[in-house]
């Protein structure tokens, strides 16, 4: 893995976006890297637009993560289905 840069500008960044709310914080990953994968002429974007989207979508939730315990319920009943 790369080593960090000690300078002062990359420190800065780091101090101002460390309190951002995550979903800045990984819009901000998402700018940088498209920043890092050439774009090849003619391809359009939107099918990795859409994709990353959806990721995010996943990653929202209205309530609390089911406990393991819920998971275990879940799988033991779908078992019993089939």
């Amino acid at each position: 893995m790369p080593r960090r840069p000690d300078t002062p500008e990359y420190n800065q960044v780091l101090r101002r976006v460390k309190n951002w709310p995550l979903e800045w914080r990984v819009l901000l990953v998402q700018d940088i890297l498209l920043t890092v994968v050439p774009s090849r002429e003619g391809a359009s974007a939107r099918p990795r637009e859409v994709t990353w989207r959806r990721a995010r979508g996943l990653l929202r939730t209205a309530g609390l993560a089911p406990s393991d315990e819920d998971i275990r319920r879940w799988l033991e009943e779908h078992r019993l289905e089939k």
